[in-house]
């Protein structure tokens, strides 16, 4: 009963309501049965083609929502709802290179309109690199793909653990 008001009062905190809202409410009677929490990914979100890519964005949306409710819940797939974190992030890096792309051409535009074309011209190719060139990972984040990264193109012994070698580089 405790974790039903826990999750009510998260809900309604965040969502700025003294109600439930519809959308929670399947995982509210999952609380109050006392079932394993498990979020349904939708079928047409395991597909490949671009409308079942958008159902795999709204599915990692919500399921993330969910978390942030404080729900420990499981996803029915979770390589579909892997697949919508990447469509989104890959859908934000092209709005970001899009809008540094923008600015950097108004800078640029903004501060070379008063020296010669000639010059500006020459100036052209100092701009700042796409996004997806520049590091957005925390130092824990950066660490840990090193280790997967060592672990899985490391040299290996013939039992397929790490030889010696490369367990020193991720120690």
């Amino acid at each position: 009963m405790n974790s039903l008001k826990e999750f009510f009062d998260a809900q309604c905190e965040a969502l700025g309501i003294d109600f439930w809202a519809g959308w929670v409410l399947p995982y509210a009677r999952q609380i109050e049965k006392g079932q394993k929490l498990v979020y349904e990914v939708r079928p047409m979100a395991v597909t490949d083609v671009e409308y079942g890519r958008a159902n795999a964005v709204e599915d990692a949306e919500v399921f993330s929502r969910l978390r942030q409710l404080g729900l420990e819940i499981a996803a029915s797939d979770e390589e579909a709802i892997a697949r919508g974190e990447r469509q989104l992030k890959a859908w934000l890096d092209t709005k970001i290179d899009e809008a540094v792309a923008r600015a950097a051409k108004d800078e640029f535009e903004k501060y070379t309109k008063f020296v010669g074309s000639d010059l500006s011209q020459r100036l052209q190719g100092n701009a700042i690199p796409e996004s997806k060139q520049m590091e957005t990972r925390t130092l824990h984040q950066a660490l840990k793909a090193y280790r997967q990264y060592v672990e899985n193109t490391g040299k290996k012994r013939d039992n397929g653990s790490l030889a010696r070698s490369p367990k020193n580089y991720i120690r």
